[in-house]
């Protein structure tokens, strides 16, 4: 085809951008939920004729195009006697015809090949740390929005649909023998574990499974034949939590499910036998998620704002996590990669003001894009869910290649330039307010106990020698007056406003951070470099996690609550220095105080007889925490718990544990403090013991 009669053709790889082709004119439209398709300007190439609305919907509806997928011969006559029937003059050419015959065939050759990809074996490489290394993904170029084709990539990195079953996983349970195991879990789903499409058929994931959060979301069939009361039969479950520690013996991954998940692999009427099975031998195989009529949503955390956002992102069919998140604000061209934060949470924090509505790319683990315009709109609010439109598919690039050939069969057989302007976008509208409240802690006294104190005499952490630290960066998050968030990756979740954090509190990066571990350690800090700048030292708590990359110059970053940041304001100038941006800062290491409060223990949603896991906070002095130790009733052992997630620590050792426990703290300059019966026998998941002691 000389390039003067060659047409142009330029095709978004954006979902919203098929709505023309892959939704019917005259589907039904929810107006509470909808987001509006990207309007088209088509242009036709004179003199042939000027094309309408009925031409272009008739030649890219979906019944036009299905018909050319279930026959490329009867999609030919169909636009011949399309054509004859309005008289167009412009009838295709021999080289036309040539090319339309040969992408016949490739639609032949294409359309029995499994759309579902036969993909390679991966094992991931990504440890669990909790916090991924900072700037990893902060460090990519921005991604110009321009004209991209079809453009997905070839190498995919995960085996779907192969058959092959994967021996040498263990399996426990945790949480209630028939319910959804933890609320507060590692991925950030909170209540949505016991609710559609999850329905309680989850799991917490070992190291490789977990991924440092980049595995929340991810599906896997399991099954079991070692236990009588097994039934042999897979299950689908979705990875929503964190298992750390160490494997048992021989084990190569490890899956603490939930109550019901457990009793689903059993016979029926055998769940409980199964669950009492202790540790079980499992086989497991990757699969791609299906959530059929549910649509990706996109939840806002509570402590975002205008300079900062954070977004929950669940629901994804197919792959089910993700490996990249970007965003696009309103009037911009360029995407800008947002950090991964902690379990399925996403966050952008580039120390400008950011306008809405927000367009979200999202990059599935084998590499499959979605794009969803307008997910974020004008005028959002912290704490709302909004769905997008779009079915949750990722796009398949061979569904894909299908869709593009069957777009250029329609292009060679009409006049029509299908060059697309895309116009301004209008906001999409928002779903509803279905914020996951977190649990309130049932504060519970544990009865009084012989608490020892044995505290080590070389500390590691030098305070109160005076010496500011340079070369920090601040901004805030949340409401101006506000606690930040309370579904942080510490886990203290609506404590962060009460009593004795009082809101003081901020994210740390990853030098803060670390890991979860830095949970709790106390900070001051003071700035001198804005006018509203106050030089006074205030005091705060790392209850969260700041990750991503560090702004130029930068060795360190809290993410404060707006209190904490107004906290090193002039007197009636907090809102000045809010809107300072990135704020260059003094900090140093203090000893925690809290005066008149003791250590509390918080037992998760999630423990059970079999499984413990809980929240430690209100540690006087360090304020975090090197290693837990738990000995149980009876016994003269102190076993090793693992770190789980921010300043939760838990214990699996696939047996039964007996009450009430003991459990030792060693703080991270080595302090030692011994609680005895800090857990008492009959306790409950859910409730906060408090002991009679803290570090002095």
């Amino acid at each position: 085809m000389s390039t003067k009669t060659k047409k142009t053709f330029l095709l978004t790889h954006q979902l919203d951008a098929f709505s023309p082709i892959i939704k019917p004119n005259n589907s039904p439209q929810n107006s509470s939920t909808t987001l509006p398709d990207v309007p088209y300007k088509y242009q036709s190439r004179a003199p042939l004729f000027q094309p309408s609305k009925e031409h272009i919907s008739s030649y890219l509806s979906v019944p036009y195009l299905a018909r050319g997928l279930q026959s490329p011969i009867a999609f030919i006559a169909q636009s011949v006697r399309t054509r004859r029937a309005r008289g167009d003059a412009a009838m295709a050419k021999p080289c036309t015809l040539l090319l339309l015959g040969a992408l016949v065939v490739l639609s032949l050759l294409v359309s029995p090949i499994d759309c579902s990809r036969k993909l390679t074996k991966h094992k991931p490489t990504k440890t669990v740390g909790h916090t991924q290394a900072r700037g990893a993904k902060a460090s990519q170029k921005p991604v110009p929005a321009g004209k991209a084709p079809c453009n997905h990539t070839a190498t995919p990195s995960l085996d779907y649909g192969s058959g092959a079953w994967l021996s040498g996983a263990g399996a426990t349970y945790y949480g209630a023998p028939n319910g959804d195991g933890s609320d507060g879990g590692a991925c950030g789903y909170q209540t949505a574990v016991g609710k559609q499409p999850f329905d309680s058929m989850i799991a917490a994931g070992s190291t490789p499974l977990y991924r440092g959060g980049e595995g929340c979301g991810a599906c896997y069939e399991v099954k079991c034949s070692t236990n009588a009361a097994c039934s042999g039969q897979p299950v689908t479950i979705v990875i929503t939590d964190q298992s750390p520690g160490g494997l048992f013996a021989g084990e190569v991954a490890h899956f603490d499910m939930s109550g019901t998940a457990m009793g689903a692999m059993a016979k029926p009427g055998m769940g409980d036998k199964l669950r009492a099975g202790g540790v079980l031998r499992i086989q497991y195989r990757r699969v791609p998620c299906k959530y059929p009529g549910v649509n990706i949503a996109f939840k806002v955390d509570q402590g975002a704002n205008p300079f900062y956002f954070d977004v929950l992102i669940e629901f994804e069919d197919d792959d089910g996590d993700l490996n990249a998140v970007e965003l696009m604000e309103a009037g911009c061209n360029t995407w800008m990669p947002m950090s991964h934060n902690w379990g399925a949470m996403w966050r952008l924090n580039n120390g400008n003001r950011l306008n809405a509505p927000f367009a979200l790319r999202l990059t599935s683990d084998s590499g499959r894009d979605l794009v969803a315009n307008n997910a974020i709109p004008a005028g959002w609010k912290p704490g709302t869910t909004y769905r997008s439109l779009r079915k949750a598919a990722m796009a398949k690039p061979c569904t894909l290649l299908l869709l593009c050939a069957l777009v250029v069969l329609s292009h060679l057989v009409s006049p029509i330039d299908c060059s697309r302007k895309l116009s301004k976008q209008k906001p999409a509208k928002t779903v509803g307010h279905r914020q996951a409240n977190a649990a309130k802690a049932n504060h519970k006294q544990a009865p009084a106990a012989k608490a020892r104190c044995n505290h080590t005499a070389t500390p590691s952490v030098d305070y109160g020698s005076g010496a500011w630290l340079s070369g920090a960066g601040a901004t805030y998050y949340g409401a101006p007056n506000g606690d930040g968030s309370d579904g942080g990756a510490c886990g203290y979740q609506t404590a962060v406003g009460k009593q004795p954090f009082d809101s003081m509190i901020a994210a740390g990066s990853t030098p803060l951070y670390r890991g979860g571990e830095g949970c709790g350690s106390c900070y001051e800090v003071k700035c001198t470099t804005n006018a509203a700048c106050s030089g006074q030292p205030a005091t705060i708590v790392i209850t969260d996690q700041s990750p991503g990359g560090l702004f130029p110059g930068e060795v360190a970053h809290f993410d404060m609550s707006g209190t904490a940041m107004g906290a090193m304001a002039k007197p009636g100038m907090g809102d000045k220095l809010r809107a300072g941006g990135v704020l260059r800062i003094q900090y140093r290491r203090v000893p925690c105080k809290y005066p008149g409060v003791n250590i509390a223990f918080k037992v998760d949603q999630g423990a059970n007889p079999f499984y413990f896991d809980v929240l430690i906070e209100f540690e006087d002095d360090d304020g975090d925490l090197n290693a837990v130790e738990l000995m149980e009733a009876g016994c003269n052992t102190w076993m090793l718990m693992s770190h789980n997630w921010g300043a939760m620590w838990r214990l699996n050792n696939g047996r039964k544990l007996n009450a009430p426990f003991a459990l030792r703290l060693t703080s991270d300059s080595g302090r030692v403090l011994v609680a005895n019966n800090a857990i008492p026998a009959g306790w409950k998941p859910g409730t906060t013991y408090r002991s009679l002691v803290n570090y002095p």
